[in-house]
Parts: structure tokens; C-alpha cells; sequence
């Protein structure tokens, strides 16, 4: 039995959920390297662009920031 395939728009909100839900600094690394491997494998799947790509790179590097700076700030 096999599933089918999820869109790249879902996988996409999929990897955004769980790294916007992670709670520590090893979690928020992992989700990140997750995210961009992610993002590879679409992108060679040519599902897709680089433009597309970059984008959303950008969105999730800023994103693991931003929950590093939470993360940071709820420690002091």
C-alpha cells in the first residue's frame, strides 16, 4: 500500500509548522537542517524554482532566528 503523494505546498507548511514549534536549540537546528534538505530534494525534483527556493530559504533561516532570539530571551 502506498500513499500518495503530498503536494509541495504541504510539505512545504509541514516543515514552517514544525519549526515554528520547536522548543529547543538542538530542535530548532534540526528543523532548520530539515527545512533546507527539504527544499533541496524539491528543488531537484524540479517541483520547485530556485527563485522559489531561495525564498523560501530565506523564510525559514529567518525564521529559526527569530526562535533562537525567543529562545534566548526566555533564558535570561
Amino acid at each position: 500500500m502506498s500513499r500518495p503523494a503530498l503536494p509541495p505546498a504541504q510539505i512545504i507548511e509541514a516543515a514552517r509548522t514544525r519549526l515554528a514549534k520547536a522548543k529547543t536549540a538542538e530542535s530548532i537546528r534540526f528543523e532548520e537542517c530539515t527545512a533546507v534538505g527539504m527544499l533541496g530534494a524539491l528543488e531537484d525534483l524540479r517541483l520547485i524554482d530556485m527563485d522559489t527556493w531561495r525564498t523560501l530559504r530565506n523564510e525559514f533561516d529567518a525564521l529559526a532566528d527569530s526562535r533562537r532570539a525567543l529562545l534566548e530571551g526566555g533564558a535570561q
